[in-house]
């Protein structure tokens, strides 16, 4: 015995409301897990950022200059003898 084509319209209306319901619900689960990778981000770059101060160096980008200038680099700062 087949349903009435009224009776198929009802289904496929609760099953629409139903998926529209799931799909509804799944961002919001998204959402949660996107804001605590968010927060973990957050929280290892504040944790670098402050070894970083307390080691006395910046995340300035001209902070930086000044380190990479201060800091001599050894191959170009020697040179070789040649006899």
């Amino acid at each position: 015995m087949q349903p009435s084509p009224e009776r198929i319209s009802q289904i496929a209306a609760l099953q629409d409301a139903k998926a529209a319901a799931r799909k509804a619900a799944q961002p919001d689960s998204q959402n949660e897990e996107e804001a605590a990778a968010a927060q973990l981000i957050q929280k290892n770059y504040r944790g670098y950022r402050e070894r970083r101060q307390l080691a006395g160096m910046g995340l300035d980008p001209s902070t930086r200059w000044v380190e990479k200038v201060r800091l001599p680099v050894p191959r170009l700062s020697t040179r070789m003898i040649k006899h």
